[in-house]
């Protein structure tokens, strides 16, 4: 239990697992504001843990105390904060019908909080994507239990998978 304790990925699926049932028990708008925050924020936990703990995240550190990286990442974090404030202030926009301006708190909390999502989840890009998943999950759930039975590694599998899902969607 102990050395379960030190496991940052764990830590931060019970931390949301004790704020999720919490929130849904007690019904209270605060909680639930805050299960919703955190799981929007769980991926960008899950990569700063990562790139703070792991060996693979440390070399990359290393490497972004390189100038160039440093720039580079300077400049996609200044066009992602453009695109999720023009795509917050066309939200605000659609369902208002006002200037977006009139509402630059909503309009910040929008950039923050629901940008990363319509980056992720495009509707446009939903279904294939769903069915490219779905067609590897099928080929994969008859692989991955034969392959760990037969003491195949896992980096081999993952490498495996990596490779037929990028078959799929090319």
């Amino acid at each position: 239990m102990h050395s379960a304790l030190k496991n940052w990925y764990i830590n931060t699926i019970v931390i949301w697992v004790v704020i999720s049932a919490t929130a849904l028990m007690s019904k209270n708008i605060y909680l639930l504001s805050a299960t919703i925050a955190y799981t929007g924020a769980l991926p960008f936990i899950y990569i700063v843990i990562w790139m703070s703990i792991s060996p693979t995240g440390k070399k990359i550190r290393a490497s972004l105390k390189i100038f160039h990286w440093a720039v580079t990442l300077s400049i996609s974090a200044f066009l992602y904060g453009i695109y999720a404030e023009f795509w917050a202030a066309t939200t605000i926009n659609n369902i208002f019908k006002v200037d977006p301006g009139l509402f630059p708190i909503t309009l910040s909390l929008i950039s923050f909080l629901f940008a990363p999502i319509s980056i992720i989840y495009r509707e446009d890009m939903l279904g294939a994507t769903q069915a490219i998943t779905i067609f590897v999950a099928m080929c994969l759930v008859n692989i991955i239990p034969l392959a760990l039975i037969a003491n195949i590694s896992f980096k081999k599998i993952l490498k495996f998978s990596s490779v037929l899902f990028g078959s799929v969607c090319s």
